[in-house]
């Protein structure tokens, strides 16, 4: 997975929920492609359990080289 390869992904009109699986065995569900921001060999993933709010519970960075899949998934378990 590159940079420009997710970034196409979150792009989608209309966005699929993606799954993303990662070397360590944790997957992260991406329900909100706009709490999702690229930068450079890596990415942050923030999460919130307000809806409509920009206040973030939690975030995680990960570095590219750690996911080692990416899949649509139709639901989400935990939004992000």
């Amino acid at each position: 997975m590159t940079p420009e390869q997710l970034n196409e992904q979150l792009s989608r009109d209309p966005f699929v929920p993606l799954r993303l699986h990662l070397s360590n065995g944790d997957t992260i569900d991406i329900a909100n492609p706009g709490l999702v921001f690229i930068n450079g060999p890596a990415i942050y993933v923030f999460r919130t359990d307000r809806p409509n709010s920009h206040l973030a519970d939690d975030h995680r960075l990960i570095a590219f080289r750690h996911i080692v899949q990416v899949e649509q998934i139709a639901e989400t378990s935990r939004s992000t």
